[in-house]
């Protein structure tokens, strides 16, 4: 009998763990819109043009600043953005990443931008991972 029902628990415990409302991250921030366009400067410099349209109410922290990793052999030089007030972004301006490509065969860029995005009227904050891929 004590066998039973360890089993029926352990079965239990099972099917509540494959059922659990586990949700990976979505791959779009519901709360803010977002746009990459890549523009070439000089032969090997370019500059990633991040637009981020948030919805009223949401705001995105430029402390802690927003961070950007590719997949492809690039250098990142400088990672530029307007402050709004307080230690916003100022969302009416892009974020602009000035990069170098380090290798002439890529076809694309691919990485993630990350970024921490705020509430006021609800009183959270998040951090977002987004994926992004620009065709060359």
């Amino acid at each position: 009998m004590k066998n039973v029902f360890k089993n029926n628990v352990l079965t239990l415990c099972l099917i509540l763990l494959v059922l659990s409302p586990h949700k990976p991250q979505s791959k779009t921030n519901k709360y803010v819109l977002s746009n990459f366009k890549l523009e070439k400067i000089k032969q090997d410099k370019f500059a990633l043009i991040i637009t981020l349209k948030p919805i009223p109410g949401i705001h995105i922290n430029s402390e802690p600043r927003p961070e950007i990793k590719f997949n492809e052999p690039v250098e990142v030089l400088n990672i530029k953005f307007d402050k709004a007030k307080g230690s916003y972004i100022d969302t009416q301006k892009p974020i602009i990443v000035e990069l170098k490509i380090k290798t002439h065969e890529i076809k694309s860029l691919s990485g993630k931008f990350i970024y921490f995005y705020c509430s006021d009227d609800e009183g959270w904050c998040s951090k977002f991972v987004e994926n992004f891929r620009i065709e060359l």
